[in-house]
């Protein structure tokens, strides 16, 4: 099922783990094809980014590995910079290989948290 929405009413952050200035092309899965969104957009794979549960006050509170992100526009990361997301955002929930629950975000797009919002437990 997906669940498309605003960037707003999705309580992730992402932590820079990485610093890269490109995100490589998402590809279709034994492809070289690159992967589309559902509004026909080429992915780009957002690694070096984990995703980051928020608690009570909106504040990083630990990695969650099942989240993968993909954006519509890339954008350079840089370690230890918090990020959010930007723009409509779809959320797919799936059965991951190893029985688990995972979600798959595709975000127009992702910008620093502002210092003052930065607080992590």
């Amino acid at each position: 099922m997906r669940i498309t929405t605003s960037a707003n009413s999705v309580p992730l952050l992402l932590m820079g783990m990485a610093t890269t200035d490109t995100m490589p092309p998402k590809t279709v899965f034994n492809s070289d094809e690159q992967k589309l969104s559902p509004t026909g957009q080429p992915l780009y794979s957002a690694r070096g980014l984990t995703a980051m549960a928020v608690d009570d006050q909106g504040r990083a509170a630990g990695a969650d590995p099942s989240v993968t992100v993909s954006l519509v526009h890339p954008q350079p990361i840089n370690v230890q910079v918090l990020y959010r997301l930007t723009g409509t955002v779809i959320v797919t929930h799936y059965v991951q290989s190893n029985g688990r629950l995972g979600v798959s975000i595709i975000a127009d797009s992702i910008e620093p948290v502002p210092e003052k919002n930065r607080e992590s437990k």
